[in-house]
């Protein structure tokens, strides 16, 4: 039972990296979409990173906040 736990524990950490970097690369795409549409390059980009940047953190905490206990 204990290498289930262990396996299931190091799976939560990977996913962490994957969602943080998921959240910034689709973010990012909807920033250069917008951009390329509304001919406004790079400040939608920009606005869309940082947006993006945002819910990776809020994903990364309430991940580890969920694997700590």
């Amino acid at each position: 039972m204990g290498k289930i736990r262990d396996y299931i524990e190091r799976t939560s950490y990977m996913m962490v990296g994957v969602q943080f970097a998921l959240s910034i690369f689709i973010s990012l795409a909807i920033g250069y979409w917008l951009d390329k549409h509304f001919k406004t390059f790079p400040w939608l980009t920009v606005f869309w990173f940082f947006i993006g940047l945002a819910a990776g953190f809020k994903n990364v905490y309430r991940e580890l906040k969920k694997v700590s206990r």
